[in-house]
């Protein structure tokens, strides 16, 4: 019965919400963890007999027992509440039981970034010589120069790559993209060699338009050609900061994305609404949150590859990992 309910209610989602298929299932394993625990606590887990006193039960379970933090409670209430309204939506309940509960607040935190020349510490533990390593390469810079979110890198296709010869551009379908929202990002020459470099590897290892852009490999560089989770892109992240000697509180990933947009205040061209539309936010509030630097930047590079000319410099000495076939006097 629950699970006829949750196939409903993602068909709900994506119809007439227009949720990616990766939200939607967000949103179901989070109904599926409320009934769990019913079923666990010896509730009733028959719909017309849940309570709102069922859900502030959950709630303070969550809090005291499992220990989850304001922004999982409220992402969880959140879902549930989305479920309560499709079934009172579908005539498969007479009320929404969540409406009167108070949602947990979440207070606005600065999201933390890496500096440039922490940035530069990560490529320098990953060189492009071997597969892996070029694999490596590119993920971090789609995350530190395309800012996309790991869920939309994990995402990628082969066929999201535009490749004009000289530039690349990735196209965040709204597949991947956060509440079905798609956008273009553009990288300049220098990176776009390595990403075209790793365009031909996966062609190689006989790669279809539509397979993963970035897929996994043993510790011994052996391919084993899995999709990558948002938990490999975070372990790996964490390997290559131990590499490099990146000392942070915390680290994760998402840094990265933190890291673009506050780096897009130093270059000429782009204000907040242009800095929130590359990142893919609806919202500018959200990309506030991302600019800690905000009010005292100056506005000093023409583009970005003036902005990351010293990343430039860490191939262009020759040998196997210099950016062959850059283009001379271009951005």
């Amino acid at each position: 019965m629950l699970d006829d309910l949750l196939e409903q209610y993602g068909h709900h989602l994506v119809v007439l919400r227009g949720l990616t298929k990766r939200s939607v299932g967000d949103y179901q394993r989070r109904v599926s963890l409320f009934f769990d625990w019913l079923n666990q606590d010896g509730r009733t887990t028959a719909i017309e007999s849940v309570t709102r006193e069922d859900v502030e039960a959950w709630l303070k379970h969550l809090y005291y027992d499992r220990r989850n933090g304001t922004y999982t409670r409220h992402t969880k209430l959140g879902a549930l509440s989305g479920f309560w309204r499709f079934l009172v939506y579908e005539k498969l309940a007479t009320e929404d039981i969540t409406a009167q509960i108070p949602r947990p607040r979440i207070k606005p935190k600065m999201i933390q970034y890496f500096t440039r020349g922490e940035v530069i510490k990560f490529f320098e533990a990953s060189p492009p010589t071997t597969e892996k390593g070029l694999r490596d390469t590119c993920i971090l810079i789609v995350m530190a120069f395309a800012g996309l979110r790991v869920g939309e890198l994990c995402g990628l296709r082969l066929a999201d790559l535009v490749d004009d010869g000289h530039y690349v551009d990735i196209l965040v379908n709204e597949e991947i993209g956060k509440q079905g929202h798609s956008r273009a990002v553009d990288l300049w020459a220098a990176p776009a060699v390595f990403i075209r470099r790793w365009l031909n590897v996966r062609i190689t290892q006989g790669a279809k338009i539509d397979d993963p852009l970035f897929v996994s490999y043993r510790k011994n560089d052996q391919l084993v050609g899995r999709r990558l989770s948002g938990n490999d892109i975070d372990r790996l992240v964490k390997e290559l900061a131990t590499a490099a000697g990146v000392r942070k509180p915390r680290i994760h990933s998402h840094m990265f994305r933190a890291t673009h947009g506050s780096d897009l205040l130093f270059v000429r061209g782009f204000t907040i609404a242009a800095i929130a539309a590359r990142l893919g936010h609806k919202n500018i509030a959200t990309t506030d949150r991302y600019l800690p630097r905000r009010g005292r930047v100056n506005q000093e590079y023409r583009s970005l590859r003036d902005y990351w000319r010293t990343w430039e410099q860490l191939y262009t000495q020759g040998g196997a990992t210099s950016v062959e076939g850059r283009e001379q006097g271009t951005d």
